[in-house]
């Protein structure tokens, strides 16, 4: 199976991949063990996966950081200016990205 990302709403780090036989028919999701957040149900747990792990809102938010990260390293600031700048970012944006 694919590796699963962490919740995209607690962080939370224990997921699972859920079969259940309803009437004959496999019903899969993903779910988290932490929140209870989880997929709608699939017929194939491919789809449940490739939905949980797509993220295109942070994954554009972690590109803009990076995008203002290099612009911030670019000036002539203080480290203690480019950490409070940067902090000051992820917070807005949503997004550490390390």
């Amino acid at each position: 199976m694919t590796n699963l990302l962490p919740c995209p709403f607690c962080g939370g780090k224990s997921i699972e991949s859920i079969c259940e036989n309803s009437q004959n028919q496999y019903n899969q999701y993903i779910v988290c063990d932490n929140c209870f957040c989880r997929t709608t149900t699939f017929n194939k747990i491919e789809k449940a996966t490739n939905i949980w792990n797509t993220r295109p809102e942070f994954e554009r938010q972690a590109k803009a950081l990076e995008y203002l990260k290099d612009i911030i390293f670019s000036r002539n600031l203080t480290d203690s200016e480019r950490t409070s700048i940067i902090y000051t970012l992820e917070n807005i944006i949503g997004v550490k990205n390390d």
